[in-house]
């Protein structure tokens, strides 16, 4: 009967996370909920105290190095780095509509590869806005463009161990060097970005504007302080380096985000103040290290009724494709993070390796793509265009989801399963 009750507390957490991330819950968001969620799993004796120390000592660098994300994120954004760059990518797209959005899905790519699909939402999601805001594109023909930035995010967070916070609990809890982690899963992750961008340009290609309505205006007009716009052109190449110098050795990777982002903040508000910089750090999307933090707690509770026993044994044969399955099914109903946790659970029940960490991965990264609640940058994607007046419906954006994640998902399974062993 316990078991029934836990069910039904993770069923109702779920529902009602995924009716705040759509707002039909007033301004209850999502991260209220799971807290909720949380707190009467704890309550009820489904989780304990312990959980919560697990949890921490399991998720405090994906953590860490998101809030450094957020923090350096918003900094760069109110010193004008996002519409100078975005100004600049206008540019390059010649007034073609069709080349600017190849040019977002480029961006969003290199983004993803080098600095995490929540980085790339909160790096690159304003710079989209500000760049179709400047052509003079209205709100519904931006739709394309800004799904097209949040999809590519979440389809090339692969790559590297560094690209997702999913990427660093699977490569930790198996232990596999970043280096073997790279080389084995970059075949996947450019099958799953070729037939992710296929898919999208067969999806919108022809409701893309030949030509865009409006010539960008100047781009040094756009910078409001310039030397942390500085700061954040020397720090961001340096990040990227960086993680390719680290990628042979164990070090966090909040090792290199956290002092990256203390140092550009350090410019800023030496430049403008410490109570402004304070204020922008406190507009980040703080909510979604709540809402993660609280369903890692839940899916932990899951975990001590036994549901990780139960199901390990039964998915123990599963080839890679089913894993993936798995790991999607997961991160759509109970957020990609603590998916990941509980599929790692599994597969160490079911005797996994290398193979089981890279389509777990896989499955959590592209298959949270599926609901808006599947990733933490898809929350943050979200909040960065409600900052900005801007709207993605959420039946266009389940629509897309339904459409684009399988491809992407069934191509990433070909590829791992057939040059992996």
């Amino acid at each position: 009967m316990e078991n029934v009750w836990l069910g039904l507390l993770f069923a109702a957490t779920v529902a009602g996370a995924l009716l705040g991330a759509l707002g039909r819950l007033g301004r209850i968001h999502e991260g209220l909920v799971a807290a909720a969620g949380a707190a009467a799993a704890l309550l009820f004796g489904f989780a304990s105290v312990r959980d919560l120390g697990t949890v921490l000592a399991v998720t405090w660098d994906a953590t860490l190095s998101l809030v450094a994300i957020m923090v350096l994120s918003r900094v760069l954004d109110a010193a004008g780095l996002f519409r100078w760059a975005a100004l600049h990518t206008l540019r390059a797209a010649h007034g073609d509509g069709r080349r600017a959005f190849l040019l977002i899905i480029g961006l969003s790519a290199a983004t993803a590869a080098l600095f995490t699909n929540d980085g790339t939402v909160l790096i690159l999601t304003p710079i989209a806005a500000e760049m179709l805001a400047a052509a003079g594109l209205s709100p519904a023909a931006m739709i394309p463009f800004l799904i097209a930035n949040g999809f590519i995010a979440d389809a090339f967070s692969t790559p590297l161990p560094s690209s997702n916070l999913v990427n660093i609990l699977a490569a930790d809890f198996y232990h596999v060097p970043a280096a073997q982690y790279a080389t084995t899963m970059l075949p996947a992750s450019l099958a799953a970005l070729c037939a992710a961008s296929a898919a999208l340009y067969l999806l919108y290609g022809r409701s893309l504007p030949r030509r865009l309505p409006q010539e960008p205006a100047r781009a040094a007009g756009a910078i409001a302080d310039r030397p942390t716009v500085v700061a954040g052109l020397v720090v961001l190449p340096l990040i990227a380096a960086a993680f390719l110098v680290t990628a042979a050795h164990p070090v966090p990777v909040f090792a290199v985000l956290g002092p990256a982002a203390l140092a550009v903040a350090m410019v800023f508000a030496l430049r403008r103040g410490w109570r402004l910089a304070a204020r922008e750090a406190a507009q980040a999307p703080w909510r979604v290290i709540v809402f993660a933090f609280s369903m890692n707690v839940v899916v932990f509770a899951l975990r001590d009724a036994g549901a990780v026993a139960a199901l390990g044994g039964l998915l123990g044969h599963l080839p890679v494709a089913g894993w993936v399955g798995v790991a999607a099914a997961g991160a759509s109903v109970a957020n990609n993070l603590p998916s990941t946790l509980f599929d790692l659970l599994l597969t160490q029940r079911a005797g996994g390796g290398l193979l089981h960490a890279l389509a777990i991965a896989a499955g959590n990264d592209i298959g949270s793509k599926l609901t808006p609640i599947g990733s933490l940058a898809t929350l943050i994607w979200y909040d960065a265009l409600r900052r900005r007046r801007l709207a993605v419906p959420w039946r266009e954006y389940m629509r897309s989801g339904w459409i684009l994640t399988p491809v992407a998902l069934a191509a990433a399974a070909l590829v791992l399963g057939a040059t992996v062993r």
